[in-house]
């Protein structure tokens, strides 16, 4: 068993067997443990102005503080609860015990190197330049960035204290490439901080949190990769249809190593140099970027993220923001209606936050302007096939894919009608002709209470007054039109004197136009005092044809007509009527 030496013992060793230490070379060992028991007491310091190597068969307990300038490099035993100061490099090719003890990196760019893992209790990185792994390493206890970056290359660093406090920062972050990440252990359901960031091209702090859904044990691992992802083979451009955009200057790649349970993803970024982002997304399948949705997200000057709550899967590894197309939105709305008609239509969801541009097929929009609003109204005119497309556009920018509607529209029917007379007693019937076109079926509204469903009816109105008449044409396809007319009833009394019975189309008929009748009874008589003609209805004309069945002769005819009208003293009438050919 070799000897143990104190540190006074130490101190003495390195005056008389180095005084030229100051003008050795960092390469040269300014301090060689050869087989040596080292050990340092609690409180002691210990300064060694170059390297120091601890060679196969040397057990150094460090309970002390030891600063060294240049290279600390074991290559036998080390243990102890005491500090560790190395000014360049940190090589471990042999047993690192760390117990309870501190390595603080405090000189300029360094390396933690070796052929054997190290394991630290505590690392603290101070100092300047870049701190950079060369092999896998593990923090047991706390790892203090401090304002230093962790350059963990291809390799790792793991932090397996589940303290969230475990790693300490004020602008220090980790930066990885390829494979490399910094992993931590995890146990509670609360947020854990992975601070990565990168110098490499621009320089970038994109931190990710992680929050395991319960309790239990959880490892995971985290790297900015601070490239377009489709440099390294995730091509940006491959999406799934919810995804319009995704960042074009980093993405991370997030590991789970231990554990199962869903894990809260909250990704930050910089709202002032990426642009804001509002989705995320997982490298699915080899070959493309899938959606997460739904997710949330926090986009203010002072914080910025995007958040998927639930998280279940890790693998593939890669993560990338994105911006969220709107889902196709749903048309609600006739999908079967008749020519000349107006279509009113929804698109769902409707937001005042969003712009919406409708697109028609066999139709016009009412106000093609009208981009704010999730309502569209759209004028149909000839029969056919038709559509209606509507396109959502959110504040992020993305348009969603076309939402359409499939339209059937059943040819126009057009109501129409003529009438004769008007301006006429209301004695006399008025004869309406449908001009309708493409119509199977006639609805009549005369205005006076009485309908017809005939194509061309006679109508006539007791009554004197105006009279709005409607007319409703149903085509085949139960397409429906309405046309109106206004109708003027005479008030009055006419009783010609004359009638010549030689069907020259006047006067051929005994035509008594009367408005507002009540009771109505005329009798004709000839000049014997013989009756010819009754009627009790001023609607029946008399064409000269006696009781008899004969046509009455030319000659003079006595005519008494006793009337009652609605309003208004009774009239009777006495006169004559004379026949001629």
């Amino acid at each position: 068993m070799g000897c143990r030496y104190s540190v006074a013992f130490f101190f003495f060793i390195l005056h008389i067997l180095w005084p030229e230490a100051r003008i050795l070379k960092a390469q040269s060992p300014l301090f060689l443990g050869n087989g040596a028991l080292i050990y340092t007491a609690p409180g002691a310091l210990v300064k060694v102005r170059g390297t120091a190597r601890m060679a196969p068969g040397t057990e150094f307990e460090n309970q002390g503080i030891s600063t060294v300038d240049s290279t600390f490099i074991n290559d036998g035993w080390c243990h102890g609860s005491g500090v560790y100061r190395v000014g360049l490099h940190w090589e471990n090719n042999g047993v690192f015990q760390s117990d309870t003890s501190l390595a603080e990196l405090w000189g300029a760019n360094q390396y933690i190197r070796g052929d054997s893992v190290t394991r630290f209790w505590n690392l603290d990185l101070t100092g300047t330049g870049v701190k950079t792994l060369q092999i896998n390493s593990f923090v047991k206890h706390f790892l203090r960035l401090n304002d230093r970056e962790l350059a963990t290359d291809v390799y790792s660093m793991s932090v397996l204290h589940a303290d969230t406090a475990a790693i300490q920062r004020t602008t220090g972050f980790v930066s990885s490439l390829d494979t490399g990440k910094l992993y931590r252990v995890m146990d509670a359901p609360v947020d854990y901080l992975f601070p990565t960031g990168s110098a490499l091209g621009t320089p970038r702090y994109r931190p990710v949190w992680l929050r395991p859904a319960t309790g239990g044990g959880m490892a995971m691992g985290v790297r900015l990769a601070n490239v377009d992802a489709s440099a390294e083979g995730y091509d940006r451009t491959q999406v799934d249809s919810f995804v319009c955009q995704t960042e074009p200057d980093f993405y991370h790649r997030i590991r789970r190593l231990q554990g199962s349970q869903d894990v809260r993803l909250r990704i930050f970024y910089d709202l002032g140099a990426d642009g804001p982002w509002d989705g995320l997304a997982q490298w699915h399948n080899g070959n493309f970027w899938k959606d997460l949705s739904p997710t949330t997200y926090l986009q203010t000057a002072a914080e910025a993220w995007v958040q998927k709550t639930f998280q279940s899967s890790f693998e593939p590894e890669p993560f990338i923001l994105t911006k969220v197309r709107p889902g196709v939105p749903q048309i609600v709305g006739p999908d079967t209606l008749c020519g000349a008609y107006l279509g009113q239509y929804q698109a769902l969801p409707d937001s005042s936050h969003w712009s919406y541009a409708w697109s028609v097929l066999n139709g016009t929009l009412t106000d093609p302007a009208a981009t704010t609003s999730g309502n569209g109204v759209v004028w149909y005119g000839t029969g056919g096939p038709g559509q209606v497309s509507v396109v959502v556009t959110t504040p992020n920018g993305c348009s969603s894919y076309p939402g359409s509607l499939a339209v059937w529209v059943w040819p126009q029917v057009i109501a129409g009608f003529q009438f004769n007379p008007n301006g006429t007693f209301g004695s006399e019937p008025i004869v309406f002709v449908d001009t309708s076109y493409n119509a199977v079926g006639w609805n009549w509204d005369f205005g006076d209470g009485q309908t017809s469903e005939m194509t061309n009816p006679t109508h006539v109105y007791n009554n004197a007054g105006q009279y709005t008449v409607q007319l409703v044409a149903t085509s085949p396809n139960g397409c429906q039109d309405t046309a109106y007319a206004q109708i003027q009833v005479i008030d009055g009394t006419l009783i010609p004197n004359i009638m010549t019975l030689n069907s020259d189309g006047l006067n051929d008929i005994f035509d008594v136009k009367l408005s507002g009748v009540k009771h109505y009874h005329c009798l004709v008589y000839n000049r014997w005092g013989n009756l010819v003609f009754e009627s009790v209805s001023p609607q029946l004309k008399w064409d000269g044809s006696t009781l008899a069945g004969t046509r009455a002769v030319n000659g003079v005819y006595f005519v008494v007509i006793e009337v009652h009208f609605h309003s208004g003293n009774p009239l009777t009438y006495t006169g004559t009527l004379t026949i001629v050919d």
